[in-house]
């Protein structure tokens, strides 16, 4: 039935409500520090992972740390550019954000069976190619946002 309480929907159901915005420029990106090992949560799927920062300015360089947590990324939709509405809980905090799923360039952890990192996206953070914001990862982070409102 569609109402069983998985494991991932259970997640969700818990953080819902908690969710808030962070300008990645105002305190975003010290949160969530180089380093840094979070919990992801895709929206759309409820599905959660772990992965780690390790990189990034203008937003979060990401990388999954085990071959279990790249299994999850990989069964969202496949290696995709497409942006995703996502949570990510770290440090007592659930903020909305957006990222895509495919493995490219920089890869720190070779264990990890992902072939390179993702970016994450908070609200008003940037791509490196035009210093600009991304039109597609701000629209999935207000989805993100939206979607973790206690309505």
């Amino acid at each position: 039935s569609t109402n069983k309480l998985t494991k991932e929907n259970a997640r969700f159901t818990q953080l819902k409500g908690s969710v808030i915005r962070m300008n990645w420029f105002e305190g975003g990106k010290e949160w969530l520090n180089k380093g840094a090992r979070f919990t992801i949560v895709d929206v759309r799927t409820g599905k959660s992972f772990r992965a780690r920062r390790f990189g990034g300015w203008y937003h979060a360089d990401c990388e999954p740390i085990t071959k279990d947590d790249t299994a999850v990324i990989k069964s969202l939709e496949g290696f995709s550019w497409n942006r995703r509405p996502v949570w990510i809980n770290y440090n007592g905090k659930t903020v909305a954000a957006s990222m895509h799923t495919m493995p490219h360039m920089a890869n720190p952890t070779q264990s990890n069976g992902y072939d390179g990192h993702f970016c994450v996206h908070l609200y008003k953070s940037k791509v490196h190619e035009t210093s600009a914001e991304c039109p597609r990862h701000q629209k999935c982070e207000n989805e993100a946002y939206r979607a973790g409102r206690a309505d």
